[in-house]
């Protein structure tokens, strides 16, 4: 999921640890998520939302959470 509370989070340890480890080493950094995943929280936090440069989500998102995002400092290209 993401949110700008809680940033990235998934529900695998296992897969949070390694998305950690690619969000050290880009230089930018752009997230490839569907619109269900916008203003979700999980158990396992990998990133905060200042990680993320650029969000690609599908034009279904809710505009309140696009705004929101936006607001938090994250470009966000609707697709």
């Amino acid at each position: 999921g993401i949110s700008p509370e809680r940033g990235l989070t998934t529900v695998d340890f296992e897969e949070a640890a390694v998305k950690r480890a690619i969000l050290r080493r880009a230089r930018q950094r752009v997230v490839l998520a569907d619109s269900s995943k916008l203003e979700q929280d999980f158990i396992v936090t990998f990133g905060s939302i200042e990680d993320v440069d650029v969000l690609v989500t599908d034009d279904e998102a809710d505009p309140a959470a696009v705004a929101r995002l936006r607001d938090a400092g994250v470009e966000v290209v609707l697709a």
